[in-house]
């Protein structure tokens, strides 16, 4: 271990490259812990999620109401 350290403090290279890597694996984890550690519902199953993802029925897009406003105008039409 005491080789290890030696080495690292004598090449400034070493150490730069050994605590970018740490820094990483850090935030790697962080990145992990954030997004994948908690599951957000248990019941949410694999078939649950390919029948909403393939679903063709109306009912699963969101549906705009009459009363949301029309799209932004784009620079390619011309209000009437």
């Amino acid at each position: 271990m005491r080789s290890i350290m030696r080495k690292l403090r004598d090449k400034p290279l070493a150490r730069e490259i050994t605590l970018v890597l740490l820094v990483k694996l850090f935030l790697i984890f962080g990145l992990w812990y954030a997004f994948f550690s908690h599951p957000i519902d248990r019941e949410l199953t694999d078939r649950r999620v390919s029948a909403v993802i393939l679903s063709r029925d109306e009912t699963a897009k969101p549906a705009r109401s009459a009363s949301s406003s029309p799209p932004p105008l784009t620079i390619f039409q011309r209000e009437r």
